[in-house]
């Protein structure tokens, strides 16, 4: 089987909120440990869990769509073909973000280390599909 080559790889920024969500999580399970209190490793599983399923790790652009990666296992992949618009939101305390329109009017907010080249290749992604990109400048929230 061949095996397609990405156009792109980005690799995710961290967010402060994940990271604390994260180490706080790994902390209620050593102290767990030590205690033996099982609520208390509930408590830091679920935290951890949920930490690591929900972060971004990187994105994975191919000539037809967009993979978001998660904690591994998880995946996501999302058709170009479902993808409206590409906009760059500043927010303020968390740097310039990229959103993706998609066909059904929801955004889908991604956060690159370097959003300024993602929405490039993105956008050159978008109209090598054979659909011109629309590409909005950068807006305040």
């Amino acid at each position: 089987m061949e095996r397609i080559e990405p156009l792109y790889i980005a690799k995710a920024r961290s967010t402060f909120t994940n990271s604390i969500t994260l180490g706080l999580g790994i902390l209620l399970l050593v102290i767990s440990v030590s205690d033996g209190a099982p609520g208390t490793a509930f408590i830091g599983m679920a935290l951890t869990l949920y930490a690591w399923f929900t972060k971004h790790t990187r994105y994975v652009v191919f000539h037809d769509r967009l993979v978001i990666e998660y904690g591994k296992p998880r995946e996501r992949s999302v058709p170009l073909d479902g993808i409206m618009r590409v906009q760059g939101i500043a927010i303020p305390m968390r740097g310039t973000n990229v959103l993706l329109v998609r066909d059904t009017g929801r955004g889908m907010l991604v956060r690159p280390e370097n959003p300024d080249e993602f929405m490039a290749r993105f956008t050159d992604a978008l109209s090598g599909h054979g659909r011109p990109a629309k590409e909005e400048p950068r807006t305040p929230l």
